[in-house]
């Protein structure tokens, strides 16, 4: 049979069933849920100098959605459109990838499990709250998603070369914005493309005439050019390096707090100037932030030579370091991405805290169903998920995350190479997610949404 083209009547109901579900919640915390990292950037917007350590383009669009509605209603209102814009938005990427998976199905049993799995979307609360927080990973979430499906098609068997050439686009265009909205999304899809092409010479393909590697590095070149442009224009600063060596500050804390008084004076000499005034001592096993913030990154050599001499004393500590700092990526029982914060008053599985804002531009609750909010914030700050056996797990990221490598087996043992390849991109965007700060939901929410690939299955049933 001929794949049917993508339903355009499905794509439009399922994205309004999954805005209809979420505005309650956008309700109940509105006008918006301004967690995270929402004050510093709207900072850079109201003070005119920003930063790349926060993606700009998202910083942007917060701060036009400010700038646009702040005469009109101050603050409430600029974060309110954000919010409504953002929802909007994940809603049609959402459905869209519903409408998708059903085109590329023909199976009744799979398109069950497609339709259980926009249920899901419209009603598990973790999607609706995040659709209306403030944060960039949400919008990533959905360009991963977009941008995976579009791989998967790519490769469908007899596509014409008008739907290739449409899809190709779509490619380049996920990539440049997963580019813009995350600033590691570069190295997930650089080493994306560098499986892909070892892939492609084993089986001793010609590399040029795959054109899904050709287009996901014209993706990669347009995602870097255009956040080069972006920070051209706006004369950013770069961000800290501190972000990418959360690992490797992870790993020279532990050592400190566990072995500090083993160590030879030259090494501590040498701690002290990378961490002053003791910072190790602020040692968190799941959050590299109180000591990164502390670091002082003027003597390179010297975090270089500590951090090779300390891991080939303690290697064990050194690993011990880096599982405990990713735990919830892969432990299902896992408590610390629920309570890396604190729990209850807007901090626990979710971050529902209003953060502070200079004066003239506060963000104040207004919840037009304060029992709602009372009831999802019992669940998700509470963590009152915890308590109920099962469920927990659809809560726990790393659920989702060996669902994703136990498809990845079954698939290699079937050798369905070519299904596999969207997984590709997931993969690599979860080495970078395990080198970086903390395992926190919003990071691994791309996984939450991948569940939609294994309900495909490996076969192409209407190719």
């Amino acid at each position: 049979p001929v794949a049917p083209a993508c339903s355009i009547e499905l794509w439009i109901i399922s994205s309004m069933v999954m805005l209809a579900c979420w505005i309650p919640v956008w309700l109940a915390y509105y006008p918006v849920i301004f967690a995270y990292d929402a004050n510093t950037q709207l900072a850079q917007v109201i003070s005119g100098g920003y930063s790349t350590h926060h993606p700009l383009l998202h910083t942007l669009w917060m701060g036009a959605c400010m700038k646009l509605m702040y005469d009109r209603g101050g603050m409430n209102a600029g974060m309110a459109l954000y919010a409504a814009s953002q929802m909007l938005l994940m809603s049609v990427m959402l459905g869209w990838t519903v409408a998708e998976a059903a085109r590329s199905c023909c199976c009744c049993r799979r398109r069950l499990g497609i339709l259980a799995y926009a249920v899901f979307l419209a009603v598990f609360p973790v999607h609706a709250m995040l659709s209306v927080s403030a944060t960039k990973d949400v919008v990533f979430a959905g360009f991963v998603m977009v941008c995976v499906m579009l791989i998967r098609r790519r490769d469908l068997p007899d596509l014409s070369k008008k739907a290739m050439m449409r899809t190709s686009i779509g490619i380049v265009a996920s990539c440049t914005l997963m580019i813009a909205f995350r600033n590691n999304a570069s190295y997930a899809l650089a080493l994306t493309i560098l499986i892909m092409i070892a892939s492609s010479l084993a089986g001793r393909r010609p590399v040029i005439r795959d054109g899904l590697i050709v287009s996901l590095v014209i993706g990669l070149a347009a995602g870097l050019i255009f956040t080069g442009g972006l920070k051209g224009i706006l004369h950013a600063e770069p961000g800290s390096p501190r972000e990418a060596l959360s690992v490797p500050i992870q790993q020279i804390s532990r050592v400190m707090a566990l072995h500090g008084d083993e160590l030879d004076a030259g090494l501590i000499e040498d701690v002290g100037v990378i961490m002053p005034d003791g910072a190790y001592e602020r040692y968190d096993e799941h959050l590299s932030d109180p000591v990164k913030r502390l670091m002082n990154m003027k003597s390179p050599g010297t975090f270089v030579r500590a951090w090779v001499k300390l891991g080939l004393k303690y290697p064990g500590t050194y690993l011990d370091a880096w599982l405990f700092l990713t735990e919830g990526a892969w432990y299902v029982r896992d408590v610390s991405v629920s309570e890396i914060y604190g729990t209850g008053g807007g901090f626990g599985y979710l971050n529902t805290d209003v953060r502070p804002m200079p004066e003239g531009f506060e963000v104040t609750p207004a919840p037009v169903f304060p029992g709602l909010r009372n009831v999802l914030e019992h669940l998700t700050t509470d963590n009152a998920f915890l308590q109920v056996p099962v469920i927990r797990l659809i809560f726990a990221p790393a659920t989702y995350v060996w669902a994703l490598i136990a498809y990845l087996y079954v698939g290699t043992v079937k050798r369905r190479t070519k299904a596999l390849r969207p997984c590709t991109l997931l993969l690599a965007l979860l080495v970078t997610i395990l080198f970086g700060p903390a395992m926190l939901v919003r990071y691994m929410y791309p996984y939450m949404l991948a569940p939609l690939l294994m309900i495909m299955g490996f076969d192409y049933d209407c190719a």
